[in-house]
């Protein structure tokens, strides 16, 4: 039996096995994992269905320098596990900026003007998730 909890922001680690770091810190990745596989699919498809572009499958891992990536030919988008611990309109920022890559395989200004126009704050959104 394993089961983790919010309560009063902290996590709350309920288990029958014999507890280390390793097993606490796996219990809670795949805990942030689960979660993680909700909230960006709702994102990922809030902005697939605004703009008519749809992605074959997502993944969630850890990366070292990015946020997300998208595979223009596949249409794979993958995101990083570390991004559930954002706001969520950080994350929306995110799976819209991967999104828009399936319409605009680049960061050329046209890119930039298709966010701007779906997402005129993404400034601020982009700035909030850099500096949290």
């Amino acid at each position: 039996y394993n089961n983790i909890e919010i309560i009063d922001g902290f996590f709350k680690i309920f288990t029958n096995k014999e507890i280390n770091d390793k097993n606490i810190e796996t219990l809670i990745y795949n805990w942030y994992k689960k979660n993680a596989l909700k909230i960006f699919e709702i994102s990922l498809n809030k902005y697939s269905n605004l703009i008519g572009e749809k992605f074959s499958s997502f993944k969630i891992r850890k990366m070292k320098r990015r946020w997300g990536s998208c595979r223009f030919i596949t249409k794979i988008i993958t995101l990083n596990i570390e991004l559930i611990k954002k706001p969520i309109e950080c994350i929306d920022y995110v799976a819209f900026h991967e999104i828009a890559h399936l319409k605009y395989p680049h960061h050329q200004k046209e890119f930039w003007n298709f966010i701007s126009l779906y997402m005129p704050d993404w400034k601020v959104r982009k700035e909030r998730l850099d500096k949290i």
